[in-house]
């Protein structure tokens, strides 16, 4: 049985698998560089708390989070800037990902913040 069970398409209908696809890989490519550039001082602050002569759990921890959150946000702002919520209902399409990794880098950022 099809995705209609048993029944055709409406004539005329798209039939989405209910895969988000996007036709804007410039935009991708500059989120991209842009966590890159970002994940410097993350990456810094993880292996200078982590060397540190008593290491700074603190430091470690909100560095953890930021290299974690950074590409997931990058995802996830990405998503929202190409459509990504005009996919189904509007709770479901923050709740689904792409668009679930920006709440997941938000979170993120809160824990460097207050580890940090």
């Amino acid at each position: 049985m099809g995705e209609y069970g048993g029944r055709r398409a409406p004539a005329g209908s798209v039939v989405s698998d209910g895969v988000y696809r996007s036709r804007r890989p410039a935009l991708g490519i500059l989120f991209a560089v842009l966590v890159m550039i970002f994940e410097v001082p993350a990456l810094r602050l993880l292996l200078d708390g982590a060397f540190a002569d008593p290491a700074e759990v603190g430091a470690v921890v909100a560095g953890t989070a930021l290299m974690i959150g950074l590409p997931a946000f990058g995802i996830g702002l990405y998503a929202l800037a190409t459509g990504a919520t005009k996919v189904g209902s509007p709770v479901e399409a923050w709740l689904r990902p792409p668009t679930a990794h920006l709440l997941v880098g938000l979170l993120l950022f809160v824990v460097a913040g207050l580890a940090g």
